[in-house]
Order: C-alpha cells, then structure tokens, then sequence
C-alpha cells in the first residue's frame, strides 16, 4: 500500500469504532426466540421448569426480515396452541372439545376429551389432540357390565343360552415365550360395553375395532390377534406416532406455514400441469412472441391460462399477484417451468411402456425413417407387445436422429435404444420393415444383422407395403391402366376415389373436356392437354379399365385400411391375402367379363371395338422367404401339445360363445385367469399376437413429427422432440397421468438445497 493511501491511525480507529456501533445496532434490532413464541403454563410438579429456565441463555438472533414473517404466522396461529402445547391428563367422561369464544381466525377449544371412544367426533383436532397426550385405559376402574352378550352352547350336557362378557386380560397379550404385553392401543367403551382400538378409529380403519366397536367375545383373542397383525393397523399406529412427532416439535408454526405454502402452488401447479397435459396430448404449440399476460401473441400456453383464469377466482388472484412481477421471481407460469413439466411427463409415459413391456416379457420392433423439415432422417422406434388383458399394443418409444440408411448404422441405433431403455434383447419375436433391402435384406440388411444376435427374431415384411407393390406391378403390366395420371404411389383411398368419380361422373368428365377443348379463350397447352385426355378416354378399353379398376381398388383400398389396424395378426393378414386372390380369380370368368363389357359399352355409346396390343408375360419373384418354417418350441414345453388338445376341448364347451379368432383367444385366457392351466398355450398366442404384421405405426408417427417439427420449430432439439412425440402419440396414457406424482417428481427436481 502506498503512502497516498494509507490512513492514519486515527481514521482506523474512527472506522473500526463505526463498524461495532453498525454491529450492535443490527444486534439490538434482532428479535430473540421467545418473542416467536407464545409463553405456556406448565404444572408445578413438571420437570420442565430446570429446562426452560436452562435454555433462556442460548437465544438464537434471526434477520429482521424473518422475523417479521414468523411473527406474522404467529399471530394468525397463536390462539390454537393451547392444545398442542397443553400436558395436563385428560378428564374421565369430559366433553369432547367444548367450544370457548370464538375469535377472528378460529374457534378456540379446551384440552379435555372423553374416554369413551364412541363418543368421539373424528376430526383433526381429535386426532392431534390425542396424538400428542394420549389417552388413559383405566383397565382396573373399568365396568364391564354393558359389555354382557347372549350365546347358546351346550354348558354342563345341556344346550342352553348363556353370557359372556368383556375382561381386563383381552387388554394383553402372552407371547410365545410366556412373555406378558400390554395392548396400549385398545380403549372399553363404557357407554356401549364395546372394544375400541384407537389409532385405527381415529385414522380411518376398516375393521369392527374401528367403526362400530368389537364385542365378540367368544372370539375375542382370536381376532384381537389378527387384527394386532394386520398391516392396516401397524399402518394407522406408525401414522399416529408420526403425526404426534411432527406436532410436538418447536417448529409446529412454521410446518402449519409449510403445508399452507405447499398447498398453495400444488393448486397452481395443478392447473399448469392440466394445460401442458391438454396441449402435447394434442401437438400443439406452447410459446408465442412473447410471455406477457393479456397480449394476443403470448402463445397457446398462457391463452390458456388467461382462459382457465376467466372462470377460476384463484388463478386470476395468483396471476395478479405474480404473473408481472418478471424473472427473479416465483411462479411458476413461465416456460421454464412448462419445459419441465414436458419431460417429466415424457418420462412417465415411457416408464409405463417399459413396465407394460417387462410384465408382457415378448416384443417385436418396427423401425423406418423419413426426412423431415431440417433435412435430417429421423428413425422411429416402435415396440410391440401384448398388454394385460390380452390384447397387441404398439407404442412409440423414440426419434432417432442422424441414424444413416447403412444397415451398420441403423443396427447400432436399434441397439443403442433397445440397451438405453433395459430391453432384454432375447425375447425379441419379431421384427417388420418396409421392402427397402437395407432393412429386409437377407444377407446383410437390418433384418439380417438382428437374427444373428437373435435367432427368434422372425422378420415380416409389412403387409401392407407388399400389397401396395402387388397392386403397383398389376397396374403396370396394363398399358392403359397405367397411362393414366398418377394420383399417389402409397394410398389406395386416392386411386379408388379418382375411379369411383370418374365412373359416376362419365359424362360430365367428357363434356368438360370438349368445351375445354374448343375454348379459345383457354390457353393452348391447356387445350392440347384437354384434347389428349379426350382421346384416350374415347377408347373402348379405357372405359373397361375405368370400370374393373374401380371395383378392384375399392377391393384393395378396403383390404388395405385393414392391413393397417394395430390389432391385426398374421393369421388375419394370410385370410384377407387369400380373399383377394380368390375374388381376383372370380372375376376372370366369362359372366364377369361379359358384365364389365356391357357396362363400358354403354359408356362408349354402344361400341365394343378393342385395339390389338401384345404384351410381355411378367415373371414372378420368388422370395427366399417363401418356404414355411417349422414351428421352433424354444420357448414351450413338451406339455404344449397336450395343453393345445385340453384348450381345443375347452373352446367346444362355450359353444356359441366361443372366440372367433386369435386375439380373442387370448383375452378369453387373460380374463378368466386360465394362465396356470394353459400356461405355454398363453406363451404361443403372445408370441404370435406380439409379431407385427404391419409398420403403419411408424408412417403414422411421422405425421406427428411432421406436425411438431414445423419451419418455425424446426431447431427444436431431439430431446425434446421425442417428449412431445411421446406425449401426443400416446395421448392415451399421458391423459391417464396421475397430477400428484407429475407435482411430486417436478418438486423433488427443483428442491435444490441439501438436507
């Protein structure tokens, strides 16, 4: 330090002398702990006296600013310690809470109670009251002349009636060893002549000790040791002692602040966790321009919000109060908040497809990828898998990012997800993707690759994609059929539509087309255009192929929407393969081809002139896959036949209400509870029912994405990306997410500060 800036001695004497008058100031101004406190009464014979008159040296100074808090907490609450504080005994037939004056806040009572339980009123303050002082049994003051019950027995070789009445030893128990313990928890009523037991009577017990009384005594030790064992006492006993714990500490003013805080956000957060729940389970959009109360472009989540807050007086009050206030204050409207409600809601979602997916032990997969609005593929990852009552599900589990079309690549994300979630790879049963050779491939495809970790892992192609391509080639070995515009390469509904219109609207099609045609005022490629179309429907073998096409794609788009059902299984899938087929070769008989021949030629006014065309004979392909495999009894017994023989005779008995197909089969066995009669026969359809016959759940997913991932969310990060996409996918178990666990998990993650 330099000369310039050194002080003197004086000044550092001024200065130290001003910084202890600053100290004693704040000192004197510091409220001391017995001013937080109401003084109570203690008897002349407690032993309390030493204690208190000991811990009146160690007082403990707070900061103004909590003192003024407890001590307004104090005054709303002072009144009411009179029965927290009281330790005198109670008084033998008192009446139970007296009422006194009432005051501003509250009503004020006494610190008596009977001892008869049943005039007890269960209320709050009984069970405090009780919880804190107890309550006296008075085993050997006790009549037990009301507790006198009639029975008949046989007494001295005759049968007559006789009387059995309540005893002090029901008040205790002989252990094994001899031992003899006391039963603290019972109380005789007097006015009844009935056994109470206590914690169960004040804390909503279900047995007769509880609510009506006990007076069996004939078998009074018997129940009196069952119900001292049950679990729902031990429970009403260990919340009792909890309770008296928690209000006899010191702190009881500041806990009662507590609970008051604690209800009070759990109010607010209730209503916030209601609108994050209604808008993911919908995707839609949570912010805006801005996150300011009553502006138009605040976004959807505080429109509903304001929404909610129009009808509801607590929300409005809480809005006015801290919805202006800005950062660095509490609550709990703003978007960090929201964010975080969407994860945790994710994540309970997901952790119920994992629990329903461990208790169902057999899964298939179905995995395909699309591009989205930012350019980059994303993976969906879909598990299949039979719930508990029988039933397949499939539930979209994630987007997976950047994954490649190598199938080296995507075997590593399909794996890295299966091991993320603790999938147990081994009970995969089946696994389906589109035609892509990167995905089916025998030798080297994604398909390939699974079978060589899992060998049970059977691959399906997707039905539907196989009767989209079986529809594709047919159409295209038809010259005609195929000169028409193409409507969509994926969606039969589109292509039946525009057949289905054009044959109901034949003639007003082809008027359109000449005024079009002969219209000078339209452009000349226009006309041209209309002039072409024209000629070919002017064709007789259009007109043909308009009719039979329209009939077939009405067949193939209903077979379709089908195939795309979740609840479909294989065997559904090989029935409605061969129902085409077989009214595919219906159709190629003379009566069928002479009616479709009549019907274009009152089309084409009465012409049935064909143009030669030859055409090449297409060879079919014959798939690898094509030769059935044998049934493999990794997973079943040699009792399986048996068990098959036994379910077969089972079904012949429900005659008319026999299941109709696999699925109901299964639920017949999950709802009767037939699993440990038929135990492998349950393993067999679970496996067979878990085997996905489609991928349509991961096309659908990609209509969420693409609704999430808009050009204005398009920087959305994959994490939360795949919370929304779960949350809205499966809308059906996030509205099913119980709001106290969502509040309770978002609290444990914002408590911060270390116990």
């Amino acid at each position: 330090m330099t000369g310039k800036n050194r002080l003197s001695g004086a000044a550092y004497r001024k200065k130290s002398k001003e910084k202890r008058e600053k100290l004693t100031n704040v000192i004197m101004k510091s409220a001391k702990i017995n001013n937080y406190y109401k003084k109570t009464d203690l008897p002349e014979d407690s032993s309390l006296d030493n204690i208190a008159s000991s811990s009146t040296s160690n007082i403990v100074h707070c900061s103004e600013n909590t003192s003024n808090v407890i001590e307004n907490v104090l005054e709303k609450y002072s009144e009411d310690q009179s029965i927290i504080n009281s330790n005198s005994p109670p008084q033998e037939n008192a009446v139970l809470f007296e009422p006194k004056a009432q005051t501003n806040d509250d009503q004020v009572y006494n610190t008596t109670i009977s001892n008869d339980p049943a005039l007890w009123e269960i209320n709050d303050r009984t069970k405090d009251y009780i919880s804190i002082n107890g309550f006296t049994q008075n085993v050997e003051k006790l009549n037990f002349s009301k507790s006198k019950r009639r029975y008949q027995g046989i007494v001295r070789g005759k049968f007559q009636d006789y009387f059995r009445y309540c005893t002090s030893n029901l008040f205790y128990s002989v252990l094994r060893n001899g031992e003899k313990v006391k039963r603290n928890f019972l109380l005789y009523s007097e006015s009844t002549g009935k056994l109470y037991c206590v914690p169960c009577r004040l804390f909503d017990g279900v047995s007769s000790f509880s609510i009506h009384g006990f007076s069996d005594w004939k078998k009074a030790r018997v129940k009196l040791s069952s119900h001292e064992n049950s679990n729902h006492h031990r429970s009403c006993v260990l919340i009792m002692k909890d309770r008296s714990d928690v209000l006899k500490r010191i702190d009881s003013k500041l806990l009662l602040q507590m609970d008051t805080e604690i209800q009070y956000w759990t109010k607010v957060l209730t209503r916030v966790v209601a609108v994050v729940k209604s808008l993911s389970s919908r995707g839609l959009s949570f912010r805006g321009d801005n996150e300011i109360f009553g502006s138009t472009h605040n976004g959807n989540f505080m429109m509903a919000i304001e929404l909610i807050a129009e009808f509801d007086p607590f929300l409005a009050q809480h809005i006015k109060t801290y919805g202006h206030l800005g950062k660095g204050h509490t609550s709990y409207l703003s978007f960090h908040t929201y964010e975080q409600f969407i994860i945790v809601m994710a994540n309970q979602v997901t952790d119920q497809i994992i629990k329903e997916l461990h208790k169902a032990r057999y899964f298939s997969i179905s995995v395909d990828s699309t591009p989205y609005i930012s350019h980059k593929d994303q993976l969906s990852f879909i598990l299949r898998y039979v719930s508990e009552n029988g039933k397949p599900v499939e539930r979209f589990l994630c987007f997976i990012e950047n994954s490649g079309h190598k199938a080296e690549e995507l075997i590593d994300a399909v794996l890295t997800v299966i091991n993320s979630y603790n999938i147990d790879i081994s009970y995969l049963r089946g696994q389906t993707y589109d035609n892509a050779m990167n995905m089916s491939g025998q030798y080297s495809g994604l398909q390939a690759r699974i079978k060589e970790i899992n060998p049970l892992a059977d691959y399906i192609p997707c039905s539907a994609h196989s009767l989209n391509l079986i529809g594709t080639c047919a159409a295209s070995c038809c010259k005609n059929a195929s000169s028409v515009k193409e409507l969509s390469t994926t969606r039969w509904s589109a292509r039946e539509d525009a057949c289905r219109s054009l044959n109901n609207n034949w003639d007003r099609v082809i008027s359109a087309l000449k005024e079009i045609k002969n219209n000078d005022q339209q452009k000349a490629q226009t006309r041209c255009e209309a002039k072409g179309i024209l000629k070919s429907l002017a064709g007789f073998e259009n007109n043909l192929m308009s009719i039979f096409w329209g009939d077939l794609l009405g067949r193939f788009n209903a077979v379709s929407k089908k195939l795309q059902s979740i609840d479909i299984d294989l065997y559904l899938v090989v029935e409605l393969y061969e129902s085409l087929i077989q009214y595919i070769s219906n159709l190629r008989n003379e009566k069928m081809f002479k009616m479709y021949e009549d019907r274009a030629s009152k089309l084409h006014g009465g012409d049935t002139e064909y143009k030669l065309d030859v055409q090449r004979k297409r060879k079919r392909k014959i798939f690898y896959d094509e030769p059935q495999d044998e049934l493999n009894f990794y997973d079943l017994d040699k009792s399986f036949c048996n068990e098959c023989v036994h379910f077969q005779s089972h079904i012949k008995s429900l005659k008319d209400k026999a299941p109709k197909n696999i699925r109901d089969l299964s639920t017949l066995i999950r709802s009767k509870d037939l699993q440990t009669i038929y135990p492998y026969v349950d393993i067999a359809l679970r496996m067979f029912l878990c085997t996905p016959a489609t991928n349509c759940s991961s096309e659908r997913s990609f209509s969420t994405l693409r609704r999430l991932k808009t050009y204005l969310r398009s920087v959305m990060n994959n994490d939360r990306l795949n919370a929304l996409a779960v949350l809205n996918i499966e809308s059906e178990l996030t509205s099913s997410i119980n709001y106290d666990n969502i509040i309770k998990e978002f609290a444990d993650s914002q408590s911060r500060k270390k116990i």
